[in-house]
Formats: structure tokens, C-alpha cells, sequence
């Protein structure tokens, strides 16, 4: 059985087909086996994500988002980086994960 691996304040690089860019540093990431689940919060106690599976291929994931919408993610063997795209109520883009954790003070090794 594998055990679950959990990445806290991961910063993400968040891309809009519309021109914007944002980053932000609330991304939390889960892996477990096949399984893939990625959170930020959307606001006040609102916790978006999407969860999704490997698609064979190791390191490929289809993610369905919790409220809608879908993404893909991409993570290469031995990087710490999540790479893909993602559309969600009628937004798109890509976005890039770093599986960085922080230390106690918040801040990054």
C-alpha cells in the first residue's frame, strides 16, 4: 500500500487564457498511489479542488474539479513541479504546482 504523500502552501503559477496571470501560495497537494488531489482555498472557508487518477502513464493525471470543470497535470519522474492545464466556469489556462514545502515560519528552504 502507498502512503500518502502531502505538500502544504505550495505556491502555483496560474496562467488565464484571457491574458492574467496570478500567483499564489495556498496550494495544497495530495498523492497517493494513483490518486492526485490538489486544494486552494477560494476564499473565506471555501476550499476548491480538483481530484483525479493517473491515466496509465506515469505522472499523467485527468482531474475533474470538485464544483466543475476539469484539468490536467503533469509531474516528470524525480521534479518536484506540476505542469498542465485546467478550465473551469468557462475560465482556462495552464498552471505550474511546486511541491515545495514550508517550513514552520512559512517560509521556503
Amino acid at each position: 500500500m502507498t502512503q500518502q504523500q502531502i505538500w502544504e502552501k505550495c505556491r502555483a503559477e496560474i496562467f488565464y487564457t484571457q491574458g492574467d496571470y496570478v500567483v499564489e501560495d495556498d496550494f495544497e497537494v495530495r498523492m497517493n498511489g494513483q490518486m492526485l488531489e490538489v486544494y486552494t482555498l477560494g476564499g473565506p472557508k471555501n476550499l476548491v479542488g480538483f481530484k483525479g487518477a493517473s491515466q496509465g502513464q506515469t505522472g499523467h493525471y485527468r482531474l475533474k474539479g470538485v464544483f466543475g470543470g476539469s484539468a490536467t497535470l503533469h509531474l516528470a519522474p524525480d521534479e518536484k513541479t506540476l505542469e498542465g492545464s485546467w478550465e473551469e466556469h468557462g475560465l482556462q489556462g495552464m498552471w505550474r504546482i511546486h511541491l515545495q514545502r514550508t517550513d514552520a515560519d512559512g517560509e521556503r528552504p
